[in-house]
């Protein structure tokens, strides 16, 4: 859609919901920039409106390095007991621990154990798994499935035996890695 036809269906959304009785408008989860953004605040401009940003939130991205060195000299000593600790006793229980990004060769498989991992866990509990909402997961799904179909998803498994303990995803683009969702078993968190 080109610029000025995406500011005519802002102005035109923001019309039809003026003309609903809205006092406002709230849009969570917008960028802060960008064309749409570009558009809704010229759309909102044309009758004199001002936007106001209420709450911001920025996402953090970690920048690949060449080495996978992120966490020398950043563990402390204590820290790095604890891990060596919890592995052994993960391996005792359950068989050999391994890592492996399951992103490129079974995203859909490697995405239904992070979805289940997180709706047995406290989130599911609450009712705020992804899971628990079928329009919520079949978007993180497809989302990241597209960006799986480009090379550009990570799902990460840490396996203990035949056990999958935790799970991660994350969007790589360039140089950048961007964490999306985290899910772990509950009943191996101290181990």
């Amino acid at each position: 859609m080109a610029g000025a036809d995406l500011q005519g269906a802002m102005a035109c959304a923001l019309d039809i919901a003026a003309g609903s009785g809205a006092r406002w408008l709230v849009l969570e989860r917008t960028p802060a920039d960008g064309p749409v953004r570009g558009a809704l605040d010229a759309a909102v401009a044309a009758p004199g409106a001002t936007p106001v940003a209420i709450l911001g939130h920025r996402r953090p991205v970690l920048h690949r390095r060449p080495a996978p060195d992120y966490l020398d000299g950043r563990l402390s000593t204590q820290r790095r007991k604890n891990l060596r600790r919890q592995r052994r006793r993960l391996e005792e229980e359950l068989g050999p621990v391994r890592a492996r990004d399951l992103g490129a060769t079974d995203h859909e498989g490697a995405l239904e154990r992070l979805l289940a991992l997180e709706a047995a866990g406290w989130k599911g509990r609450g009712g705020t798994a992804l899971a628990s909402n079928s329009a919520h997961a079949s978007f993180f799904r497809e989302a990241t499935g597209a960006a799986a179909r480009r090379g550009a998803a990570q799902v990460w498994v840490l396996e203990a035996g035949d056990t999958t303990v935790a799970a991660l995803c994350a969007v790589v683009d360039g140089r950048g890695a961007f964490h999306l969702k985290t899910a772990y078993d509950e009943r191996y968190a101290r181990a």
